[in-house]
């Protein structure tokens, strides 16, 4: 099976500060829960998705990938381990701003082509 990686942003050392603590977490995009079920009452369809392997989707600037690095075994059963060190270069699932960049991806997105349907239609 596929190896997929979470990275836990909140583990840390003794007196150090964690991935969590030094990353913005940037603001809450999603509605509230009252807000959303109200939507799902007044609207005659409803339609939900899951966006599969979402996070994988979304890339980090070559600049931003020294913060998500993380260590790795080269062979876990040699005498002495060589420990590796790669840079995640999607975002990954389990650090503090990974919800906020995909919620803002996803809008970014939705604006964009909302935009370009409303003009293809004024056009025709």
């Amino acid at each position: 099976t596929k190896v997929r990686i979470v990275f836990d942003g909140s583990a840390k050392l003794k007196n150090c500060v964690n991935s969590n603590q030094i990353l913005y977490k940037g603001p809450v995009l999603n509605p509230h829960l009252f807000d959303l079920l109200l939507k799902f009452r007044v609207h005659p369809i409803a339609i939900t998705a899951d966006l599969e392997k979402s996070y994988l989707q979304l890339r980090i600037e070559e600049k931003h990938r020294y913060f998500l690095r993380f260590l790795w075994y080269e062979d876990v059963f040699a005498a002495e381990a060589k420990i590796l060190t790669y840079r995640f270069c999607h975002v990954p699932f389990g650090i503090t701003p990974s919800q906020y960049l995909l919620n803002a991806s996803l809008r970014k997105h939705g604006e964009k082509y909302t935009k370009k349907s409303i003009q293809s239609s004024r056009e025709e």
